[in-house]
């Protein structure tokens, strides 16, 4: 009967390792997911940001010409 205690005892124990082991290994993949998507719109964001400065100097440049 002892025995019997004991190998459950531990087997609940390794379940729970094993589910706390799996809730940590979600938990760092939603971290890493959010970082990816947060360097992908600021990367987005930054592109934008380069796409209308350029588009800005290119409209200064053809006022400038015309003023020429």
């Amino acid at each position: 009967m002892v025995n019997k205690g004991r190998v459950i005892i531990i087997i609940i124990i390794i379940i729970i390792i094993i589910i706390i082991i799996i809730i940590i290994i979600i938990i760092i993949i939603i971290i890493i997911i959010t970082f990816i998507i947060n360097a992908i719109i600021i990367i987005i964001i930054i592109i934008i940001i380069i796409i209308i400065i350029i588009i800005i100097i290119i409209i200064i440049i053809i006022i400038d010409a015309a003023n020429i």
